[in-house]
């Protein structure tokens, strides 16, 4: 027969033997009981339930959710998420500021400057995203005029998402 052995409240092992050999080794243990009913040996009693004149099973851990992978891309990967054309007024914008962008090249600066900063982008991160966020707003101009050309500046909703919600590649993680 199946027997748990109890020592402070807590079964410390389960065994099969007889009753002889439980006899044999009853003043080892506070207290012996036989695992003897259907419903104790369909609860599967083992090492570390309790027993307060019956079983009781032991609390579940709870495990803690994974935390998410880490969203970090190299810095040209970054950029290489914004449409080519628009990378490109882009960075003539935060070289020569012309007229009428000043806004536009202070967030500029300002994003480039953070990407600079880090080894990595982090597209998780509150600024990167209020940046790109910011490019796609109706605050960010709808078009730029560079050396008499006109350019389109604001980012589209789908534009804004291949920044920030693409999945990454394996050629974009940041080791």
């Amino acid at each position: 027969m199946k027997y748990a052995l109890i020592q402070n409240n807590s079964v410390v092992n389960v065994i099969l033997a007889d009753e002889t050999f439980i006899a044999g080794i009853s003043s080892e243990y506070d207290h012996i009981e036989a695992i003897d009913t259907a419903l104790e040996q369909s609860l599967g009693v083992g090492v570390g339930w309790g027993w307060d004149g019956s079983f009781i099973a032991p609390e579940i851990e709870e495990q803690p959710e994974p935390a998410p992978p880490k969203r970090f891309i190299t810095k040209r990967a970054f950029w290489n998420r914004f449409p080519s054309l628009k990378e490109a007024v882009m960075r003539a914008i935060r070289l020569s500021a012309p007229a009428g962008t000043a806004m536009l090249a202070g967030v500029l600066d300002r994003l480039n400057s953070r990407v600079d900063a880090s080894p990595y982008v982090n597209l998780d991160d509150a600024q990167t995203i209020e940046g790109i966020e910011w490019l796609a707003s109706v605050q960010c101009p709808a078009s730029v005029t560079l050396d008499g050309v006109s350019y389109d500046m604001r980012l589209t909703a789908q534009e804004r998402d291949a920044v920030l919600l693409a999945e990454i590649q394996e050629s974009e993680t940041y080791p």
